[in-house]
């Protein structure tokens, strides 16, 4: 992100009275909202689906990658605020950033994001810059808040000691953090449509060679066993 950074932007009045935020549906309007704190002091950010699901919405479970997905393009779509791919990179530039947010231009700092135009001030590929911007400690202090975050969400509260661990060593990015979220729903969803089913100590689903067989789980057809008996007898009089 370009430097200053800050603990926030402003939401204007004016977003009340805009025809173009006022023609999005609703998923949208609250990710166009939530985006807003996270932009640069020049209008920008990184534009990763899974970025936004780890950084603006990490706890809004009905907001899954292809919601944001749909909501980004609805976004782009209708209003000044405009994702985009530069060399293989998603980017999101808010074109009236400055007509919305009051800054000085002296203390804008290094605008090192390409414009929705495609020119690039001094690209930092994005991986890199989400784990430059963090000094190893602050780091740990960043992704240990993370563990208290999705810690709150599980069902089972042994083992915390143990699945911080495996939480810090497996996850160092907040694409890393989007998928165990992603996991943890599904996991969840699970439980109820299989009450029977014994809940893993906490301990046992942060071990990652658990919970990542959870990130493109499906729901079991309720019928599968059914579906599975009928298919053997066909062909049998």
């Amino acid at each position: 992100m370009a430097a200053p950074t800050s603990k926030g932007r402003m939401i204007r009045k004016d977003i009340s009275r805009s025809l173009k935020f006022a023609s999005l549906s609703k998923d949208s309007m609250v990710l166009f909202t939530l985006l807003i704190p996270h932009f640069s002091s020049h209008g920008k950010m990184n534009g990763s689906p899974h970025y936004i699901k780890g950084e603006v919405v990490p706890l809004i479970d009905s907001f899954t990658i292809p919601i944001i997905e749909k909501c980004l393009s609805e976004i782009t779509e209708k209003t000044s605020v405009k994702r985009f791919q530069h060399n293989g990179l998603w980017f999101i530039h808010s074109l009236n950033w400055t007509e919305h947010q009051e800054l000085r231009r002296d203390r804008l700092g290094l605008d090192d994001m390409p414009d929705y135009s495609g020119t690039t001030p001094e690209l930092v590929p994005l991986e890199v810059e989400v784990e430059v911007e963090y000094k190893e400690a602050d780091r740990l202090k960043y992704f240990a808040f993370l563990f208290e975050n999705i810690w709150k969400r599980y069902p089972k509260k042994s083992g915390k000691e143990p699945a911080k661990k495996y939480f810090l060593d497996e996850v160092k990015t907040l694409q890393r953090y989007a998928e165990m979220c992603t996991a943890m729903s599904n996991y969840i969803a699970m439980l109820k449509s299989e009450r029977t089913r014994t809940i893993k100590d906490g301990q046992g689903w942060f071990n990652p060679s658990y919970w990542v067989d959870y990130i493109d789980w499906n729901p079991p057809s309720l019928f599968a066993e059914e579906s599975r008996v009928a298919s053997a007898m066909r062909g049998v009089k």
